[in-house]
């Protein structure tokens, strides 16, 4: 939350704002979230489709499908990531070119010059934007890549009590028992918080 106040306060970062938004509020692998076009977004019933995927390679940057079939998901958008989906929209209106890319256009986020980015670029942005971050900071964040963004949303879904099939169902992994593990902690302080339910009601 520091983090975000400190972009959110800066006129040279607050753009990123929006993009970081986004992925803690939705649980996208940064690939998904650097494929999504305007298609993509549905305003009117409130949902993101997730369908595809964006990866760079020697020379090249390329459209593919999702990690699994689990991870073609329909996202439902809280106001905050729809707003700042619609930021970022009006942003890309300034790009110099809508690139093209395997038959895709209308990408959301874009660079200047109308190329859509790839994960290895947004760690790039994210490690300099912590840096500067850190500058100032009391409370230094000692490393944050985007997969953090995600993590942090399965792990606020499951503390909040949500199903955990339907956190498996969000984060598109292929087993619930991927969204057990990897988020451990968070389960267990749900399980520590029901047994003083259980000690409460037996008193």
């Amino acid at each position: 939350q520091t983090f975000m106040r400190f972009l959110e306060s800066s006129p040279k970062y607050r753009h990123w704002l929006n993009i970081l938004t986004v992925l803690l509020g939705t649980g996208m692998r940064i690939g998904e979230f650097g494929a999504l076009t305007i298609k993509d977004i549905d305003f009117d019933k409130n949902v993101i489709h997730v369908r595809k995927q964006i990866q760079r390679l020697v020379g090249r940057v390329i459209i593919t499908e999702t990690k699994s079939k689990n991870g073609v998901r329909d996202i439902p958008m809280t106001p905050a990531v729809s707003n700042s989906l619609r930021n970022l929209i009006d942003e890309r209106r300034k790009a110099k070119a809508d690139m093209m890319i395997d038959g895709h256009v209308g990408f959301i986020s874009v660079t200047k010059s109308g190329r859509p980015r790839t994960g290895p670029e947004y760690a790039d942005s994210l490690r300099l934007l912590i840096n500067r971050y850190n500058e100032t900071a009391t409370n230094k964040i000692s490393r944050c890549t985007p997969h953090v963004f995600r993590h942090t949303f399965c792990t606020r879904c499951i503390a909040s009590g949500m199903d955990v099939k339907t956190v498996q169902y969000l984060m598109g992994h292929s087993d619930a028992s991927t969204t057990l593990n990897v988020y451990t902690d968070a389960v267990f302080d749900n399980v520590a918080s029901s047994i003083k339910l259980l000690e409460f009601e037996s008193a």
